[in-house]
């Protein structure tokens, strides 16, 4: 049989088209496209293994070709190995390095700001972060809920959202890969993956300065890389980024205020302290990140990498900036004279330090809003390449800690403020085997093992909002100095353990046909516990012979551990499976059909609340499974100057997990929606005209994400029944609604892009680079439950990129601007604390609605210096 396109597909990185990937590449990564630009690119790749070890290889750069030269491939590790992204069954966008520096993208919600379909929400509480694919992700505010888009740090998976506070630098490559990713990169990949590849050191000495400002948040970052060969078979690499905003992107319009508390254990005296004017911008984050890298090779089949890494930012403003911006008096209920639209301005205040200098969490920095981020993580990889088969062994640990206090209402009235101050700590250790094949026939194979055992302490501290006259209660009754103030404290762990195998066998049925199909297996444990150690008297729970005369909040009472705190054991087994047929009629046309499935642990809400009927049920909640498919064509045409793409997707998910705070209960919980289905078409293109070093690159994609099945959802705030919200029934016990039909939530109909990036020799010694993009996206929801005023309009977005420096790349001034036309867009939306109310009644309130901008226009000017 004749060698067909499976075998004989190798990649072409002739010196003149490795350029032609640099410029390729800067065109994805700025043109929010980047995310398409293999959004699209769904061609089926071969099971059978590209020659080269199954660890993650450097990905070829690109820049644009010279007229007549045509494009130059593109490589990413979509199936964790160096593979042409033209003939992998995997829609994916890939970030060079040369595209992330280009346009200054530093961090993960960066990122999604290049990449259409992909939204991450940067949020103040639980987990911190919701990272979106296609209308499917989690929300934030539950700290027990795991993101529905894996991110893979040099090959291993970091768990919770709080990975968005690690800072983006000296990466040598960034991909987002969309749908169910479970045979790859295991659970909890039911939406995608953010797959990111730090950089290793090279066989030669390379130094590195960086330094830079952006005038918008007054943010100065300097940079610094050393790199190069110890010995013959030793390498290693460090690379410090450090950062600082001595303003940031939300002004404060609060100033000096008073604050008056009463003290219910003496004679509810009254107090009020002066409170001194907040940090005026925020977040004013403080940044110090740093990576060593250590590569062995001492032979030529067997290489050897450890990679440390410290993180450290200390934020002067809250944890994450909001602002109201819909209220339906036009102004806040809780302060009247503060206003109530997106402007990126909105109102938040300190505590007094003399009124918590016994909580240790509060009076942190002084009552000051803070947020304390620290990090540490080891990262060891071995591969070994003998025939006929290679193998890999990726085993790392993470670790972080995040202490921050916000004030979560938006708004300047400290008596009916809500304040909480929180401690997360968590660490995870994991380890996956590999082994792919290499072998001469038809039939290849890959199979794997993987283990992870995790850890998650959380403890949080709330003041609830007082009585508008007589302000905050305390209680100085109690012994404990660090729990007069509180209203509450919650407590909360998890303990998880997870064991997997998975496996796929390859099949060329002929030279131009192929067949995979695998799966992985998936067993995993969570040991919870959460209870409540203290609630203020007055809240707390009384019962008297068993029915409940007053109070809302049960406190921990250690002689009743069971009826006053939850211990909760769960277990899962999943298996999923995934199939893929491909054709490849020649080496420039790839056609293939997948189906896939998906999997993301449950969990428990450990960040949650518990009042007098709450039970495990509306803590404890489900897995989120995925299953579905996508037919894809990739095509090279016109002498591979033009790439045109596409590809058609549906999947469905079952127990869609979402979070709420039921101000009917009141309490957080988490909901298994039951069925939420997300399908579309997509389109990517890219094109290398007849001009010397010009590149253009264009994605649409049409995505219809939405509820087919969700009868119990709960009413936000205020809902009446001729808006939808449905009385308490026996079977479901709160007031609710059914969603079926309703949109998820941050899922745009139509986004597209355009990005053209060209280069000009001036002269023999300089360079000029403009690269811009323009992206397009509808309309979405910006809160998983329906309510209408939470919908961000459709906008456009600009950002531009200048680069002037010299043609052998030895220095470079770059300005990069973003949002150029200072498109006001909100990512996530929710109730305000203590406002709405007659949810369920035709005498319903609204509550306010406070919501998560992006970044306004912002300008960076940035000078590179290489050696």
């Amino acid at each position: 049989m004749s060698p067909g396109p499976f075998r004989t597909a190798r990649f072409r990185c002739g010196k003149s088209l490795a350029r032609s990937i640099l410029l390729c590449s800067a065109l994805v990564e700025f043109g929010a496209n980047s995310a398409a630009i293999h959004a699209a690119e769904t061609a089926a790749a071969p099971a059978t293994p590209v020659p080269a070890p199954p660890v993650a290889q450097p990905s070829a750069t690109a820049d644009s070709a010279p007229a007549g030269e045509g494009l130059e491939e593109i490589v990413v590790n979509a199936r964790k190995r160096a593979e042409n992204a033209q003939n992998i069954p995997v829609v994916v966008a890939a970030l060079s390095a040369e595209q992330l520096t280009r346009y200054n993208i530093t961090s993960i919600d960066q990122v999604a700001s290049a990449t259409p379909q992909f939204i991450v929400v940067h949020g103040s509480s639980g987990s911190g972060t919701n990272l979106s694919l296609r209308g499917i992700g989690s929300n934030f505010t539950s700290i027990g809920i795991e993101q529905s888009v894996a991110v893979i740090m040099d090959g291993v998976y970091y768990g919770q959202g709080r990975i968005l506070n690690e800072g983006l630098f000296d990466m040598r490559q960034v991909e987002v890969l969309k749908g169910p990713q479970a045979l790859y990169f295991g659970k909890n990949s039911t939406a995608g993956v953010l797959s990111i590849t730090s950089n290793d050191p090279g066989d030669h000495f390379e130094a590195i300065a960086r330094g830079g400002y952006e005038f918008t948040a007054k943010e100065s970052t300097v940079e610094g890389t050393l790199s190069g060969p110890i010995t013959e078979r030793l390498g290693a690499r460090l690379a410090v980024r450090y950062s600082n905003q001595s303003d940031g992107l939300l002004r404060n319009q609060d100033g000096a205020s008073t604050i008056t508390v009463q003290d219910i254990g003496a004679g509810n005296a009254l107090t009020t302290y002066p409170v001194p004017a907040s940090a005026q911008w925020g977040p004013g984050n403080d940044s110090l990140n740093a990576r060593f890298t250590a590569k062995y090779s001492p032979t030529t089949d067997l290489d050897m990498t450890l990679k440390a890494s410290l993180g450290r930012t200390r934020g002067t403003g809250p944890s994450w900036d909001n602002e109201l911006f819909h209220c339906p008096s036009g102004t806040s209920q809780l302060n009247p004279r503060n206003e109530c639209r997106g402007d990126w301005k909105t109102y938040w205040d300190d505590l007094p330090a003399a009124m918590v200098s016994g909580n240790p969490y509060l009076n942190e920095h002084g009552g000051q809003l803070y947020d304390d981020y620290d990090s540490h993580t080891v990262t060891g990889t071995v591969s070994y390449s003998t025939a006929p088969i290679d193998y890999s062994l990726v085993s790392g640990y993470e670790y972080f800690g995040d202490q921050f206090m916000l004030k979560s209402d938006a708004t300047s009235n400290m008596n009916r403020g809500t304040f909480a101050a929180t401690d997360t700590a968590y660490s995870a250790f994991s380890s996956e085997l590999r082994a792919q094949s290499r072998l001469g026939g038809p039939v290849n194979f890959m199979a794997g093992l993987y283990y992870q055992k995790s850890s998650l302490d959380f403890l949080q501290d709330i003041v609830f909002p007082g009585s508008a006259t007589t302000g905050h209660n305390v209680d100085s009754s109690v012994a404990d100095p660090a729990l007069r103030m509180l209203s509450l404290r919650k407590v909360g762990s998890t303990d998880g353990k997870t064991w997997a195998g998975f496996g796929q066998v390859a099949w060329d049925i002929s030279q131009h046909l192929q067949a995979t199909a695998g799966g992985r297996y998936t067993s995993e444990t969570k040991d919870s516990v959460f209870n409540l150690p203290y609630v203020q008297t007055g809240l707390r729970t009384v019962f008297v012979n068993g029915v409940r005369v007053s109070g809302t909040y049960t406190q921990f009472d250690p002689t009743n551990p069971a009826a006053t705190g939850f211990t909760n054991g769960q277990s899962w087994s999943n298996f999923s499976p995934e199939a893929t047929l491909t054709w490849r009629p020649n080496d420039d046309i790839t056609a293939y059909a997948a189906y896939k499935a998906g999997y993301k642990s449950g969990g428990f809400s450990i960040s949650a609340l518990n009042t007098f009927s709450t039970t495990v049920g509306n803590l404890a909640f489900s897995p989120e499974k995925a299953k579905g498919g996508e037919v894809g064509v990739k095509s090279t045409l016109l002498d591979r100057t033009l790439r045109l793409n596409a590809a058609v997707y549906d999947y469905r998910y079952t127990d869609l997990q979402v979070d709420f705070f039921n101000s009917t209960i009141p309490a957080f919980v988490t909901f298994n929606a039951g069925t939420a289905e997300t399908r579309g078409i997509e389109f990517d293109m890219e094109w290398a005209p007849p001009i010397r070093n010009l590149l253009l690159h264009a994605t649409l994609a049409y995505d219809d994400a939405h509820y087919v099945d969700f009868p119990g959802a709960p009413c936000y705030a205020g809902q009446t029944p001729a808006m939808g919200c449905l009385a308490a029934t026996p079977a479901i016990n709160y007031p609710h609604q059914n969603l079926a039909g309703v949109t998820t939530q941050l899922a745009p109909k139509w986004t597209a892009s355009l990005a053209p990036d060209y280069r000009i020799r001036l002269n023999e010694r300089l360079e000029l680079g403009i690269a811009a993009s323009i992206r397009y996206s509808g309309s979405y929801l910006m809160s998983p439950f329906g309510n209408p005023v939470d919908r961000q309009s459709a906008y456009f977005m600009e950002d531009l990129s200048l680069t002037l420096g010299a043609a052998e790349g030895r220095w470079e001034i770059a300005l990069i601007g973003k949002n150029l036309s200072n498109e006001y867009v909100l990512q996530a939306a929710q109730d305000a604390p203590s406002t709405g109310a007659g949810t369920g009644t035709a005498a319903g309130v609204l509550a306010d609605q406070y919501g998560f901008p992006g970044s306004p226009r912002t300008y960076a000017l940035r000078f590179t210096l290489r050696l």
